[in-house]
């Protein structure tokens, strides 16, 4: 593959001095995520009128919509803050020989999807790794709850099918429940997306597909955060436990997400993210903000993936404290990534150096794999338009009566 800095512009933000100037680019950037946003949303709204009576389609249509927001995203990053991506990925040695061709990382259809949480934009570069794998349509995210009153954005994660939890285990149960019981029982055509006809279309089985991105830290790591999880490793009595680069995991919302999608889980994918430029002793949420990323053009040079998958057999749902110290070693074993990472500028897996069945494969992409973007999100604009039109209409209508 063609090295990502010989086709990618710097961020634009970047090519003048003239404040002026880049003050336009940022409501340009602004203009340009909220009509792709509304854009979006207008499209929601026709799909649910015209195909209430079909909920294959109606599902269908709303993954589209999926897709078009991670494009829409993918389409500003690539503008403003052009990040090389990189994924690493551990695979055996007879996958790597049993084919000619170079191996590239992807997503199965049914996947739990684990990572650190270092900064606000993790889930959108997550996504994007969803996006490559044909999966695009089929995130799912657990978010805050305040986040679904959000004027616009809300209304278009509800039509997602995201999860909402308020962090209270007694009001979060019943909605995480049905959110997973309806994403196993599409999966395994026993759900309402599905029957006998169409269980086996190539079509339907990517509608009934989930990717569930989880951060089991449950926030992004800070130094307020770090102070909380100190005082939960106090409390659990795990002083001896001791991570520099993460924040102590909570397994009981992923071992409720296991168990549930346990009878359609294909795999459970552990992520460690690095960022670079930055320093072991920098907090990357700080240093790389929303705000900055998107409206300063402050972004990492390079964002680095490590990926390894874990079968479902190999996870012990048996028992909570056994599962605990389960992922609890898949932390410790994150964080000697991290370590390595910001020591070498790479990653570097111990199975690549203690088990030769274990090969560490490289992939680079980039934002520039949607190359279609522009075309793509015009069809949603193009309903806007049509929206737009009609309401003006019957505003003139009534204001002439």
């Amino acid at each position: 593959m063609k090295d990502y800095q010989e086709y990618h512009p710097h961020n634009i933000y970047g090519k003048t001095s003239n404040s002026f100037i880049r003050a336009l680019k940022r409501v340009f950037i602004i203009c340009l995520f909220l009509s792709g946003s509304l854009s979006i949303v207008v499209f929601q709204i026709c799909v649910q009128l015209l195909l209430p009576w079909s909920k294959i389609r109606l599902q269908n249509g709303m993954n589209q919509s999926k897709k078009a927001f991670i494009v829409l995203l993918c389409m500003i990053l690539n503008m403003v803050a052009p990040s090389s991506l990189n994924v690493t990925f551990e695979t055996s040695q007879s996958s790597k020989n049993s084919s000619n061709t170079k191996s590239c990382f992807r997503f199965k259809d049914r996947a739990i999807i684990i990572a650190n949480h270092q900064m606000y934009a993790d889930w959108i570069y997550l996504w994007l790794l969803s996006f490559t794998s044909n999966l695009g349509g089929n995130v799912f995210i657990i978010l805050k709850k305040a986040l679904k009153y959000v004027p616009l954005l809300g209304f278009g994660m509800r039509n997602f099918k995201f999860i909402f939890l308020s962090r209270n285990w007694q009001k979060d149960e019943e909605t995480l429940t049905s959110s997973l019981i309806s994403m196993d029982l599409n999966a395994r055509c026993k759900g309402p997306l599905t029957n006998y006809k169409t269980c086996y279309s190539k079509t339907n089985e990517s509608i009934a597909a989930y990717n569930l991105i989880m951060f089991p830290e449950g926030t992004n790591l800070s130094p307020k955060t770090r102070e909380k999880s100190d005082a939960y490793r106090q409390r659990a009595h795990l002083n001896h436990v001791q991570l520099r680069h993460l924040l102590l995991p909570h397994s009981k919302g992923l071992k409720f997400a296991v168990e549930k999608l346990a009878l359609s889980l294909d795999a459970i994918y552990d992520v460690t993210i690095g960022y670079s430029p930055a320093l072991k002793t920098e907090y990357v949420g700080t240093k790389f903000t929303l705000k900055k990323i998107f409206l300063m053009g402050v972004y990492p040079e390079r964002v680095d993936f490590h990926i390894r998958e874990f079968k479902v057999d190999e996870i012990p749902l048996q028992d909570d404290e056994v599962f605990f110290n389960w992922l609890l070693n898949v932390w410790k074993e994150k964080d000697e990534l991290l370590e390595n990472y910001y020591n070498t500028g790479q990653f570097k897996s111990k199975g690549e150096t203690e088990n030769r069945s274990t090969v560490v494969m490289k992939q680079t992409i980039g934002f520039q794999h949607e190359t279609l973007a522009p075309r793509f999100l015009s069809y949603y604009g193009f309903f806007a338009f049509l929206i737009f039109l009609f309401v003006m209409k019957k505003i003139l209508e009534l204001a002439l009566r």
